[in-house]
């Protein structure tokens, strides 16, 4: 399977009209919701920062809201784990 950069993603899309920002991005082989069990990396949806706890160790990349990064930085030291910050969580970012 060939792994996903979301900054790739974004180089195609003609749907996004933000440019996130993005934080040691990692690449990953799903996007999934972070209960989802699946063999690989993934990339999953924070819009509420009570669901950082879910963060384990499969997850490569985390879209989210700065404000909720910046009650993130415990999860932040992690060197493998990639963030991707927009303004808000629209629908066209939940797979």
């Amino acid at each position: 399977m060939e792994k996903i950069l979301i900054s790739e993603l974004l180089k195609k899309s003609s749907v996004i009209t933000e440019k996130p920002v993005l934080i040691n991005e990692q690449s990953f082989d799903y996007f999934a919701r972070a209960t989802t069990e699946v063999n690989g990396a993934k990339c999953i949806f924070v819009q509420n920062k009570k669901y950082l706890s879910q963060i384990t160790d499969n997850v490569a990349m985390v879209i989210t809201t700065k404000e909720i990064f910046d009650s993130a930085k415990n999860k932040t030291e992690n060197n493998n784990l990639g963030f991707c910050l927009i303004s808000a969580p629209p629908p066209k970012f939940v797979l």
